[in-house]
């Protein structure tokens, strides 16, 4: 699937496919005005996620807001800005059953991209897949500016693009051993990679600061 995540502030004309996106196969998650494919982790649906045109998961009663709709393999474009000292992420393969089953958060069986404005480089910067693989540059722009982000999940390869380039990708099938990363250097997680679900939600994170 290919996959636009767009609201009327970051760019107007994205609000609407065009003939030939449409042709492309692409699918439009977010008009810019209503909730509609959209609710929270804890399975409810809040009206009040848009924020001047952007959806905004900052304090709407929950981890953070979800497609309702499961993907697998995709192509998602996504527009973002962040505020200051902004922490949250774009989380992939995401389902919130099995984390609250388990009792952990989403982010421990999903894949998250990282969205952290304090962060220059490393494993938490904007761009990278969270505690897993650092960005090769940080690109991402400002506070207050809207970053460009193209998200890839084709089977088992991940990779994130910010401004038209490659910031961090993997292929999960080097990820064979709990806690490690495939250089040898520890990771958070403490489970392989590899098995991690290949199909979930598509999540915006709320880590305690506004993001839109």
């Amino acid at each position: 699937s290919n996959l636009v995540l767009s609201g009327v502030t970051a760019d107007a004309d994205c609000v609407k496919l065009t003939p030939e996106e449409i042709a492309d196969g692409w699918i439009l998650l977010f008009d810019g005005h209503t909730t509609k494919g959209w609710s929270n982790s804890n399975l409810k649906l809040d009206q009040d996620l848009i924020e001047d045109g952007a959806l905004t998961p900052y304090k709407r009663g929950a981890y953070y807001l979800m497609t309702d709709r499961v993907f697998a393999d995709f192509v998602l474009s996504v527009d973002f800005k962040t505020s200051d000292k902004c922490n949250s992420g774009i989380f992939l393969r995401a389902d919130p059953k099995r984390g609250m089953k388990l009792g952990n958060d989403t982010a421990w069986y999903a894949f998250e991209v990282a969205i952290d404005e304090a962060q220059e480089s490393g494993h938490h910067a904007t761009g990278a897949l969270y505690d897993l693989v650092p960005v090769k540059k940080n690109l991402s722009k400002p506070v207050g500016e809207w970053n460009r982000a193209r998200i890839t999940c084709d089977r088992g390869l991940v990779r994130v693009e910010i401004s038209g380039q490659v910031v961090s990708e993997t292929v999960l099938d080097q990820w064979h051993v709990g806690g490690k990363r495939p250089d040898g250097t520890s990771t958070k997680f403490n489970y392989p990679m590899k098995p991690r679900a290949r199909s979930g939600f598509i999540g915006l994170q709320d880590h305690g600061q506004p993001v839109w």
